[in-house]
């Protein structure tokens, strides 16, 4: 980051984003903050549909959860507006904004994968082919993108079309699958399969090495939103 002692740089709405607050949130953030005028700024801002063309006031590269829960009270106490990016493969452009905060996520890359349990931890930053790589060392696999350059959390969250869903439904299937059983959002299981490809989620229709099939979840309601 560049050190900006005594001026303001960013506007939300055309308010001015106080150097001592981004000083401030700078003193206990792991990552980088980047700023319009700082050299990687241009780059840092770029997402993969060219059309997109937004200068956020800044961009936060977390490495860890800390770091994403001090860009979100950092965008709260600013009344800044957040884009979250983690592939930034997303067409209309949401994980960047004008004027705003980036909470970007991509440098979060790990993932840890239980072969026996046939089950997959992955970051937010995570890219389906760093996923695959992983996973499909073990032989495991699910549904993931079509293009390794794409976010697991972005496409998971937004449904999650690939080349296996015809055998094993989408990847949110299997997401939320594994998050009502209490193991949370970011976790999931692989199958095993052949060719293999991969993804952050089990299906009910997951075999497993021993040969079962776990049972089919229960359909349940959402409750509310708070």
């Amino acid at each position: 980051m560049t050190d900006h002692p005594t001026t303001s740089s960013g506007s939300m709405l055309g308010r001015a984003l106080p150097a001592s607050a981004v000083a401030d949130l700078s003193a206990g953030f792991a990552g980088a903050l980047i700023q319009p005028g700082d050299p990687d700024y241009d780059r840092a801002r770029a997402v993969f549909n060219g059309m997109i063309d937004r200068r956020p006031a800044l961009i936060a590269r977390c490495t860890g959860p800390a770091d994403v829960v001090a860009a979100v009270r950092f965008a709260r106490d600013q009344q800044l507006l957040v884009a979250v990016r983690a592939g930034g493969h997303s067409v209309p452009g949401y994980g960047t904004c004008d004027g705003g905060i980036v909470i970007d996520v991509a440098p979060m890359k790990g993932i840890w994968v239980n072969p026996e349990a046939g089950v997959a931890r992955a970051q937010a930053g995570l890219l389906w082919g760093e996923f695959d790589r992983e996973t499909q060392l073990f032989g495991l696999a699910t549904t993931g993108g079509r293009r390794t350059s794409t976010g697991v959390a972005g496409q998971t969250l937004g449904s999650g079309s690939g080349w296996l869903e015809r055998k094993f439904g989408l990847t949110c299937r299997s997401a939320w699958w594994c998050s009502n059983q209490r193991a949370g959002p970011s976790a999931g299981s692989a199958r095993p399969t052949a060719p293999s490809a991969a993804g952050t989620a089990r299906t009910p229709s997951m075999s497993s090495r021993s040969g079962r099939t776990p049972p089919s979840p229960r359909p349940t309601s959402p409750g509310p939103v708070r």
